[in-house]
């Protein structure tokens, strides 16, 4: 960075994006747009919202131990979606319900679990992040927060165009 840079960045604060990618097509079925204070697991069940809005079929949500919480396992079950969230390290194995069961799965045996809910399949969303960078860069033009929101929306929107164009083609 540039002298002073690093200072300027850390009061700006920087804008996320949380994607949910459909692992077929490879293309974003949902997204959020906040700011750093956001933990990504507030992010989970808005992107299943949106994603069942579009009327996709939500079968398994698969992600990291970022979005490992009791209410995002409670949301999961009440949808009756199944869960390939790999849990934290120490999780408690007495816990309940959906996520107690897998905690217990992925404690007894972390590797027969990622291969039974397929969480390599987890590395869609990464090649959509990496291809989205390598695309638009990681910057935003806009200033203002509902202008930021748009070029973003849009930026995935001609993203997924593109995927669609060479998915098929």
């Amino acid at each position: 960075t540039n002298r002073g840079e690093w200072l300027r960045r850390k009061r700006k604060g920087y804008v996320k994006i949380h994607v949910a990618v459909e692992t077929q097509t490879k293309q974003a079925v949902g997204l959020e747009v906040s700011d750093e204070q956001t933990h990504d697991s507030e992010k989970l069940v808005p992107l299943v919202l949106c994603a069942l809005k579009k009327g996709i079929k939500v079968n398994k949500v698969l992600a990291d131990c970022g979005y490992d919480t009791k209410a995002n396992f409670a949301f999961l079950a009440s949808q009756k979606i199944e869960a390939g969230i790999k849990v934290r390290k120490g999780s408690n194995p007495q816990c309940e319900g959906l996520r107690g069961e897998v905690v217990g799965a992925y404690l007894s045996d972390p590797c027969g679990w990622k291969q039974g809910v397929g969480y390599g399949y987890r590395w869609m969303a990464e090649s959509f992040f990496s291809g989205f960078k390598r695309l638009y860069g990681e910057v935003v033009q806009a200033r203002k927060r509902e202008r930021i929101v748009q070029e973003l929306r849009l930026k995935v929107w001609v993203y997924n165009l593109l995927m669609g164009l060479t998915v098929s083609g």
